[in-house]
C-alpha cells in the first residue's frame, strides 16, 4: 500500500489496471473498495470494468480522448442503493485514561499504535472473491434458441438447446465475517463432471482460509475473530442466522471470459440490488432475453456483499 499527499492507494485492489488509471483515479478506487458499504463496491467494480474495457484496446491514461476521460467521470458518479458501513471502528480514535502527561501519553499511543501495525501487517489477505462488474448479452436461461435467430441465419439454425451462459443455484449466508475468506465450490454429489445440472445431486462446498494476520486485526477492531457476526438474528442473537442469496452454478462463454466463476455471489443485477432466487434470477433474465427489441445488456455485479465490504475496510486499516 503507497501513500501520497495522505491518499491513500492500495495497488493488490486495482487487477493491474494501474497503467489506465490515473493517481485520482486510483485513490477513488482504494477508497470505495475499502469503505465498508456493500453499493459502493458495486460502483468500484463498474468503475474498473469501463477502466479495464480502455485497456483490452490498447488505451493507456496517458492516451485517454476527452470523451474516453468523461466516460471514466460518469463511471464515478454511478450509484447503487446505500447500506450504512456495518464497521464502527475509527483507528484514529483512542480514549486512554491515566496519563497527565501529553509527551507520556503521545509515546505510550506511539508505541501501541506501531507494535499494531506490526502484528498487522503479518498476513493480511485479500478476500477469496473480490468485485467484479460485466457486461453480457442476454441468454435463455432454458437453453431454447430465439426464434429470429431462424429467420436472420436459416442456414445455421438447427434448432438445438444452447447451453446458457450462466447458470444459477441458491445459497445461503451465516451472517459472519468469515464467509469473506471462504472459498465456494459447487459440485454434484458423485463428484465432479463437466456439465452441472442444477437441482440435479448439486451441492455446495465452503471451506474456510484462515489467516493468523487478519484474524489479529479482527481482533484489534471487535475482540472476536472470524466468527464476528454482521447480522444477527432478530428475536434472538444465540440463534444462527441463514440469509438466502444466490450463486453462480456454472459459467460458459463470454460471462466466464469476462472473469466469472462458480461460486460467485450475484448481488446487482443492471445496477439494482439482487435480492431473491436462483428462480427469480433466471426469471427476470428470461424475459430480458425475450424483448430481443430492446437491444439491452445483461449488466451483473458480483461479491459486492456485506462481509467482503467489512474485510476489505479491516485490511486497509490494518495495513501498514
Amino acid at each position: 500500500m503507497t501513500n501520497a499527499n495522505n491518499n491513500t492507494i492500495d495497488m493488490s485492489l486495482l487487477r493491474g489496471l494501474e497503467p489506465a488509471m490515473t493517481h485520482e483515479e486510483q485513490v477513488k478506487v482504494t477508497e470505495l473498495l475499502t469503505s465498508g458499504d456493500p453499493s459502493k463496491l458495486a460502483s468500484a467494480a463498474f468503475v474498473l470494468h469501463q477502466i479495464g474495457d480502455l485497456l483490452s484496446k490498447g488505451i493507456l491514461q496517458s492516451a485517454r480522448s476527452m470523451e474516453h476521460t468523461k466516460m471514466v467521470d460518469q463511471s464515478f458518479q454511478r450509484m447503487y442503493n446505500t447500506k450504512k458501513s456495518l464497521l464502527q471502528y475509527d483507528k484514529n480514535v483512542r480514549n486512554k485514561l491515566g496519563y497527565n502527561n501529553r509527551e507520556e501519553r503521545v509515546r505510550q499511543e506511539k508505541a501501541e499504535y506501531d507494535a499494531e501495525r506490526k502484528v498487522r501487517s503479518m498476513g493480511l489477505p485479500l478476500p477469496v472473491r473480490m468485485p467484479r462488474h460485466v457486461c453480457i448479452q442476454p441468454f435463455d436461461p432454458d437453453g431454447t434458441p430465439r426464434p429470429q435467430r431462424k429467420i436472420l441465419n436459416p442456414k445455421t439454425w438447427s434448432g438445438k438447446p444452447i447451453k446458457p451462459s450462466l447458470t444459477f443455484v441458491d445459497d445461503d449466508w451465516d451472517g459472519t465475517l468469515g464467509e469473506a475468506f471462504t472459498k465456494i465450490q459447487v459440485k454434484k454429489n458423485d463428484g465432479p463432471v463437466r456439465k452441472l445440472v442444477v437441482g440435479e445431486n448439486v451441492h455446495i462446498v465452503k471451506e474456510l482460509k484462515e489467516s493468523p494476520g487478519f484474524d489479529k486485526v479482527v481482533h484489534a477492531a471487535w475482540g472476536e475473530g472470524y466468527q464476528m457476526k454482521l447480522v444477527s438474528n432478530k428475536d434472538n442473537v444465540d440463534l444462527p442466522v441463514r440469509l438466502p442469496r444466490v450463486i453462480i452454478c456454472d459459467a460458459m462463454g463470454d460471462a466466464a471470459k469476462l472473469g466469472l466463476h462458480r461460486g460467485d455471489v450475484v448481488t446487482h443485477v443492471n445496477d439494482e440490488p439482487f435480492e431473491g432466487t436462483a428462480e427469480d434470477l433466471n426469471y427476470l433474465i428470461k424475459a430480458l432475453y425475450a424483448d430481443a427489441s430492446s437491444g439491452e445488456e445483461l449488466s451483473i455485479v458480483v461479491n459486492a456483499e456485506e462481509c467482503i465490504a467489512t474485510a476489505l475496510q479491516l485490511r486497509s486499516l490494518g495495513s501498514p
